[in-house]
C-alpha cells in the first residue's frame, strides 16, 4: 500500500511497518498527515491500493504516541481499550440481570438502615444509587497492570486482538517512539508477535523508531522498512538489496544473507542522511568511551584500501 504525502514524498505501508531514520521531525509530519487522513481532518495525504484511492474508513485506527497514551488505554474512560473490552465481556454474560439482583439486596439493606434511623434518630435517611447500566458498573472498577512498558504494550496489542475477534475489522495500530518506551530485546519480541498477528488477521502495525540498534531487519519484514532522513527510502525485497550491494561494492565481495541483515541493521537509521561521522569523531568516541570503561570492539576484518577510498570519494 503506497502512502503519498505532499511534495510527492511517499512510503510503502506493509502489514508490519517500521519508520526508521534520524529525521524525527519529518517522521512526525508524515504520521500527522496520515492520522489526519483517517481521522477525516484536513490532510495532504493520498493513500492508494493498486492505484485506487483508499477511503478514510479503510482502517479502524489505534494510536499510541508515548507512554502516557499507553497508560490511558488501561484507564476506565469511554475511549480506552480496557473499557471497551470489559464492557463487551459484561454484555456477553448479561451482567445487568445479575446487578439487578444485587441492587435489590442493597435496596433492602438501606430500607433497614433508614427504618433504624427513623426509629432511633429521627427524620434522617440515606439513599442508595442503583446501578442501572453496564457503563455505571465499569466506572466503579480499577485495573491492575504491570509497570513494565514492554509487558503493557503486549497487553495493549492483545486487547486489540481480542476486540478484533469480537468485532472483526481492518485495523491499523500506530505506535510511535516505541524505542523510548521499551528495551530493544522486548521490541524484537513485540515485532515478532505483531508479525504473527498480521498473518492471521487483518490487523496492520506501524512503529516509529530512531535509536541505533532498534529496527528489526529480517527477510519477511524488509518491504515494511522505511528510512526517513533527507530523503525517504523504502526497502525492496532482500534479494534486490543484496544484489545491488554486491554489484556496487568497491571491491568484489559476496555477502551472506546474515551479513546483509546485520550490516543493514548497523547503518539503518543513517541511510539517506547527508550527515556522516568523521574518522576523528569515531576515534574520539572510542577514546572517551574507553576512559569510561566502555570498550568498543575494533574491526573484525581488515579494511581494504578500496573501501577507504570509496568513503573518502567526493561526488
Amino acid at each position: 500500500m503506497k502512502i503519498k504525502i505532499r511534495d510527492n514524498e511517499e512510503f510503502y505501508l506493509a502489514p508490519v511497518t517500521q519508520l526508521c531514520g534520524m529525521n524525527v521531525l519529518k517522521k512526525r509530519e508524515l504520521l500527522d498527515e496520515m492520522l489526519n487522513y483517517f481521522l477525516e481532518k484536513d490532510s495532504g495525504c493520498d493513500i492508494r491500493v493498486d492505484g485506487d484511492v483508499v477511503g478514510k474508513e479503510y482502517f479502524t485506527l489505534h494510536h499510541v504516541m508515548d507512554a502516557r497514551d499507553l497508560a490511558a488505554e488501561f484507564a476506565f474512560s469511554k475511549n480506552s481499550m480496557i473499557y471497551k473490552t470489559v464492557l463487551e465481556y459484561i454484555r456477553q454474560f448479561e451482567a445487568e440481570k445479575i446487578m439487578e439482583q444485587i441492587d435489590h439486596q442493597y435496596a433492602m439493606i438501606f430500607q433497614t438502615i433508614n427504618r433504624r434511623f427513623s426509629e432511633n434518630i429521627g427524620k434522617l435517611s440515606v439513599e442508595y444509587d442503583l446501578i442501572k447500566k453496564n457503563e455505571e458498573l465499569i466506572k466503579k472498577c480499577e485495573v491492575n497492570v504491570p509497570e513494565d512498558h514492554g509487558e503493557l504494550l503486549m497487553l495493549y496489542i492483545n486487547l486489540i486482538l481480542e476486540q478484533n475477534q469480537i468485532s472483526p475489522e481492518k485495523r491499523l495500530i500506530i505506535i510511535e517512539n516505541v524505542d523510548f518506551m521499551i528495551e530493544r530485546q522486548k521490541y524484537l519480541q513485540l515485532i515478532d508477535r505483531c508479525n504473527e498477528i498480521a498473518k492471521e488477521s487483518d490487523m496492520w502495525f506501524l512503529f516509529s523508531v530512531s535509536i541505533p540498534g532498534y529496527g528489526v531487519v529480517k527477510e519477511e519484514l524488509m518491504e515494511g522498512i522505511t528510512v526517513v532522513n533527507d530523503v525517504i527510502y523504502s526497502f525492496d525485497e532482500v534479494s534486490y538489496v543484496k544484489a545491488y550491494i554486491e554489484e556496487n561494492y568497491p571491491i568484489y565481495k559476496e555477502f551472506s544473507q546474515t551479513e546483509i541483515m546485520d550490516t543493514l541493521r548497523e547503518c539503518l537509521h543513517s541511510l539517506g542522511a547527508s550527515y556522516a561521522p568523521s574518522v576523528a569523531s569515531m576515534v574520539i568516541d572510542k577514546m572517551i568511551s574507553n576512559s569510561m570503561g566502555i570498550y568498543k570492539e575494533g574491526q573484525k576484518e581488515d579494511i581494504k584500501l578500496a573501501e577507504i577510498a570509496y568513503l573518502n570519494e567526493k561526488i
